[in-house]
């Protein structure tokens, strides 16, 4: 008689059996709810805490440096064209090949000439610039201080105070503070003003190694720029008492204001014609854009 025995499944076949409720569609929707709930980033984010508290510290600190960059890129610019934007005028004169103001260079007092022989010119401004040495009893030791000068008839700039103190500088030795000027300088701004008594501090030694003495009668506003902690203003006799009658024919540039309806870029094709290289008219946005080129590279 014969044994008819069932047929044992083979390994393969009994292990593709065990493996393939892994597929049903009721588990990948629970995979998926899973890793829905439980995204993987987040995942990695609370296990490896230290190495995301070092990347948002780099991160942070990146965006700090190119803030701060900006701020001081922007503090510099700002600094650096405030008195470019006050100048009274539609072209300024400066030197031929000019960067800066601060490069202290000069124009040749014969381009006045030259530029008041158009037709089209009505007045020139001359403005000039230095660096000397500032000195009184409520400063421990002289500072170095911008001063800035003008013809009291044809005043150059238009910055706040200068109108209402303008007629104080025809009088010899008589200057103005800049009241934006950094603390280095002590209170000189609350010590000046309408009704106060005219403040004495010690400019440059005279050819007798003698101290110069300037009298503050009323301020201005400016504000310092980045190789200036503050600055003075004085008229163009008051300048040539002080440092020499030699400074009146150095101006820094001549702000140059034209009749009513004339062709401000003819006009200054024209003047750079006839100057010839020795001199260079530029418009008041040219002027300051060249400042702004320079404190860029």
């Amino acid at each position: 008689m014969a044994v008819t025995v069932p047929a044992i499944p083979s390994p393969q076949r009994r292990q593709w059996f065990q493996w393939r409720p892994l597929l049903s569609l009721a588990r990948m929707r629970a995979a998926a709810r899973t890793a829905t709930a439980m995204p993987l980033g987040a995942q990695q984010l609370k296990r490896q805490r230290t190495s995301t508290l070092l990347s948002l510290a780099g991160v942070t600190a990146s965006l700090l440096v190119i803030f701060a960059q900006l701020g001081i890129e922007r503090a510099v610019y700002d600094s650096a064209i405030r008195l470019h934007r006050s100048v009274v005028g539609d072209l300024v004169l400066v030197p031929y090949g000019f960067k800066s103001l601060q490069l202290h260079g000069e124009v040749p007092v014969a381009m006045t000439d030259v530029v008041s022989a158009n037709p089209s010119v009505s007045q020139i401004m001359p403005f000039w610039f230095g660096v000397m040495s500032m000195a009184h009893a409520g400063m421990q030791t002289p500072r170095r201080i911008a001063w800035y000068a003008i013809d009291v008839e044809r005043p150059a700039v238009d910055v706040p105070g200068l109108r209402e103190n303008l007629y104080r500088l025809r009088e010899a030795r008589r200057i103005l503070y800049d009241r934006d000027s950094r603390p280095y300088f002590g209170d000189i701004a609350d010590s000046v003003g309408p009704g106060k008594p005219e403040f004495q501090v010690l400019g440059p030694p005279d050819n007798r190694g003698l101290l110069r003495q300037l009298f503050i009668v009323g301020n201005f506003a400016l504000g310092p720029n980045v190789l200036n902690d503050g600055a003075i203003l004085m008229s163009e006799d008051t300048m040539a008492e002080v440092f020499g009658a030699w400074w009146s024919e150095r101006p820094a540039f001549i702000a140059i204001k034209l009749a009513p309806g004339a062709d401000v870029t003819a006009v200054r094709e024209e003047i750079n014609k006839s100057l010839g290289g020795r001199g260079e008219v530029k418009t008041l946005r040219d002027f300051e854009m060249r400042e702004r080129s320079y404190w860029s590279r």
